[in-house]
């Protein structure tokens, strides 16, 4: 489980054009999300955490920026 963070700032262009600064991360401290359990009951590692999770399952620290124009 880690911490997330999201920040956002509108600029207004003109009368009807606006521009808006999108940031968002997640697991900040980067810590180590440990993976599920060996349920194999045959497998000598039965039960123990071998791995951490991917990066697509809560895994390393990962950021975005965006920009976005509306008109």
């Amino acid at each position: 489980m880690g911490f997330n963070a999201a920040m956002s700032k509108a600029f207004r262009l003109a009368e009807t054009v606006n521009v808006r600064l999108e940031g968002s991360f997640t697991n900040l401290p980067n810590l180590t999300n440990l993976g599920d359990p060996n349920l194999n009951i045959a497998d000598s590692n039965f039960g123990r955490i071998t791995g951490s999770r991917g990066v697509d399952f809560g895994g390393g620290r990962t950021g975005q920026i965006s920009l976005r124009l509306q008109f």
